[in-house]
């Protein structure tokens, strides 16, 4: 405690000491970025636009905030898979629903409300260098994904006469190739990020001499992001046998990638001040 009292103490001392008079200055910003999510998948583009907020504490020195939105798209894929759940068929009969799945793709694409709150030092030359550093936190909304595999392998074991079946395929046991799901909604969690971003900037005279900045962003996730469902990651369709339906590896309860999927998002900004 007595080390968290030294550094308020010291943040007072700084700001109270300082002569430059503070103010608020306003910008707006457009990226385009790579996000990912851990385990091992690729990364997908995407855009955004963001307004934001800037408390100088000295002509080097401001904190920043804002809002923005932006497009995540988030891809996984998988060679092989398998699982198992309870179902029940067209006659009422319960039995175990097992499949393996090849090739398997999920795309999903997200709207997302990012929040920053950063700390930004730069050079006051014409050409401006500049980093920033702090937290972000994502709010991800209308989330959907659709899924699609080369191959799909299924039977079911009816335990009340000890047997499985592998056939008939209108019944939804059997192959089934070159396979796209149905698309479904898909639930993430809020991300807290750590964001590093660092650039320059350069005062032009055809925009009223207005800076414009440049730079090279990272935003990486600290927490898990999946939002678990009830259901598993493929589920027998009892009124349709042969449309199966998908969950989502982000919220499927057997899902193949563990409880610590996070965001990472890597991109480019222009920025320019209001």
């Amino acid at each position: 405690m007595k080390y968290v009292n030294k550094i308020i103490c010291l943040l007072t001392i700084i700001i109270g000491s300082n002569t430059y008079s503070q103010e608020l200055s306003f910008d707006v910003s457009g990226q385009f970025h790579l996000a990912s999510i851990s385990e091992g998948n690729s990364n997908n583009a995407g855009g955004g636009v963001a307004f934001g907020v800037n408390y100088h504490l000295s002509p080097n020195l401001s904190l920043n905030s804002g809002a923005g939105v932006s497009l995540l798209n988030i891809q996984k894929s998988i060679n092989t898979l398998s699982g198992s759940q309870m179902a029940t068929d067209e006659e009422g009969e319960n039995f175990e629903f097992q499949y393996t799945v090849d090739n398997y793709i999920e795309s999903s694409r997200f709207g997302a409300l990012n929040i920053p709150l950063t700390i930004q030092y730069e050079s006051l030359e014409h050409t401006r260098f500049f980093v920033r550093a702090g937290a972000s936190y994502t709010i991800p909304f209308a989330g959907k994904s659709s899924t699609e595999a080369s191959q799909l392998t299924t039977t079911g074991f009816y335990e009340r006469f000890n047997a499985t079946i592998s056939e008939p395929r209108f019944a939804g046991f059997g192959e089934f190739n070159d396979i796209n799901f149905q698309n479904q909604d898909v639930d993430i969690k809020g991300s807290i990020n750590l964001v590093f971003e660092a650039g320059i900037g350069i005062r032009k005279k055809f925009m009223s001499n207005k800076l414009i900045y440049a730079s090279f962003f990272a935003e990486i996730g600290l927490n898990d992001i999946r939002e678990k469902s009830t259901n598993g990651l493929l589920t027998y369709n009892t009124e349709s046998p042969t449309d199966f339906i998908t969950t989502s590896v982000l919220n499927a309860t057997n899902s193949p990638i563990n409880d610590k999927t996070k965001l990472f998002l890597v991109g480019i900004r222009l920025r320019v001040d209001l």
